[in-house]
């Protein structure tokens, strides 16, 4: 049964917390995740179905129409302000990775594929007002007040096991449909990042310079095949867009900026086999010092699902403690081994 009383302080303590803006930024993904997820669950809980209540002598509700009308609106209003108040990229990185979770739920048939549509549609609506709320602000999408690159780097993920799933279920109509939400959520953000680089009257190599930096292939990548398609899309330029594959090759023009990209800074995270090793070296150091860990993390990852490295060697002169928090953080991102294997593939993706 529900203690209503229990209930409502706890949602007013939540609402006053992310009303305080020095709060609301101290706050984790891994918190918020958790609490949009409770509070779509809490949503969608039958006992707070006005329908359900007033239609069934069964039901298991014992709440009146405005008592579960009240409750509906404070759980709503509070997934709303926790998302829009939160440090951007975190809000953005817990609403995509809640959204990978789930689709997959779904198609892999592990809950209610009908429940996780309906909470796919709730993070989907959140994701919105969260977007809404940046391009609202004074400098949207900009590097000096959110944190770029993490987006860019849970863009990535959210984009890399959503293609593997199709890849796993080539053909099934019904596979593609389950993990459009997740297409989705990736394109809508990758468009309101470009209108927000364009009202700044910076070039679409700038933010491909972003991607670059973080050893995204800015041609390659499912990141920069999303850019070159929306961007394609909204300016009518003759970057290729067709089903995110974009032409490659030394005459291309992305091939051309990828060159004097490196060649002017020299100091493009691509990743190579003569420099693995000391990109890992340098990703755990920068983990230790507190320096970019979601970044750090990121990378981590992408060396572990696209190249099969094994980390561990590289954690030995760490403390037992330490080497957990690397691999508990990895896991968290996504990524259960060391190996992306394909007998691990569905592994990989809880």
């Amino acid at each position: 049964s529900l203690s209503m009383s229990l209930l409502s302080v706890n949602l007013a303590t939540m609402m006053a917390i992310f009303r305080k803006v020095e709060l609301a930024k101290l706050v984790s993904e891994s918190a918020l995740s958790s609490l949009l997820r409770q509070a779509s669950e809490g949503l969608l809980d039958p006992r707070l179905s006005t329908t359900n209540s007033s239609s069934s002598k069964d039901s298991s509700s014992t709440l009146d129409e405005t008592v579960s009308s009240q409750l509906v609106r404070a759980m709503n209003k509070l997934a709303i302000q926790s998302a829009i108040s939160c440090q951007r990229n975190v809000s953005l990185q817990a609403l995509m990775s809640l959204q990978i979770q789930y689709c997959m739920s779904s198609v892999n048939g592990r809950h209610d594929t009908q429940h996780n549509t309906r909470m796919s549609r709730i993070a989907t609506k959140l994701f919105a007002r969260v977007i809404k709320a940046e391009e609202d602000s004074s400098l949207a999408f900009d590097e000096s007040s959110v944190d770029m690159e993490a987006i860019f780097c849970s863009m990535e993920d959210i984009l890399v096991s959503s293609n593997r799933v199709l890849t796993n279920e080539a053909g099934d109509d019904t596979v593609r449909e389950l993990m459009q939400p997740c297409f989705d959520v990736a394109r809508k953000l990758t468009s309101s990042v470009l209108k927000a680089n364009e009202s700044r009257e910076r070039n679409f190599e700038d933010l491909m310079g972003i991607v670059s930096d973080l050893g995204i292939d800015p041609e390659e990548s499912y990141l920069g095949r999303t850019f070159i398609s929306v961007y394609s899309e909204q300016t009518g330029n003759a970057f290729p867009s067709n089903n995110y594959v974009a032409t490659s090759g030394p005459g291309s023009r992305l091939t051309q900026f990828k060159a004097s990209h490196q060649s002017n800074t020299g100091s493009v995270k691509a990743i190579s086999r003569t420099s693995e090793e000391e990109i890992i070296a340098e990703l755990i150091n920068k983990v230790a010092k507190g320096e970019g860990q979601a970044e750090a993390i990121c990378q981590l990852k992408k060396l572990i699902l696209e190249k099969g490295l094994d980390i561990n060697p590289h954690l030995t002169h760490l403390s037992a403690a330490f080497r957990e928090h690397i691999k508990k953080q990895i896991q968290r991102s996504g990524v259960d081994n060391t190996s992306s294997s394909s007998s691990s593939t569905n592994e990989d993706q809880r």
